[in-house]
């Protein structure tokens, strides 16, 4: 087995995966990165909390909400999470 970097993920990442932001570009090769199974990403348990509220802020209505917290839990395989 490959060393893998482990590379802790909050909100403000998830959010600019999905919205575009400042520093959107980065945030993406993250994702691309964990996709690819190049990266592990580490999570709180909070971070979709967190992530709800701050699409929230971004105007997002709850079914979008909940749409992109969809989207985030099937796009990144589970092999790449580590729940910290």
């Amino acid at each position: 087995m490959s060393y893998r970097p482990r590379v802790c993920l909050d909100s403000s990442v998830v959010v600019k995966w999905f919205k575009v932001e400042e520093e959107s570009a980065e945030a993406l090769k993250i994702r691309r990165w964990a996709e690819e199974g190049r990266i592990k990403l580490i999570i709180s348990a909070i971070v979709l909390s967190e992530s709800a509220r701050a699409l929230k802020k971004t105007g997002c209505d709850k079914e979008e909400i909940y749409e992109i917290l969809d989207l985030f839990l099937n796009v990144i395989p589970r092999s790449s999470l580590r729940l910290g």
